[in-house]
């Protein structure tokens, strides 16, 4: 069940890896810098499969 009414026609409704969205957002910042929080269990409650990032653009 989608989080929201719509969900399914908009845009990696079922996430974007950091590479994706990286791509999507450099022609439109000055710098780009990816974080990783993938590695880092205490954050999360335990580890975790799936990519968890934090995406920093500069504009």
């Amino acid at each position: 069940m989608p989080y929201v009414a719509g969900a399914g026609t908009l845009p990696w409704h079922q996430g974007v890896t950091a590479a994706d969205l990286a791509a999507t957002v450099r022609p439109l910042a000055g710098a780009v810098r990816i974080e990783n929080f993938s590695d880092d269990p205490d954050l999360w409650g335990g580890p975790v499969t799936d990519e968890r990032y934090a995406l920093i653009a500069r504009v």
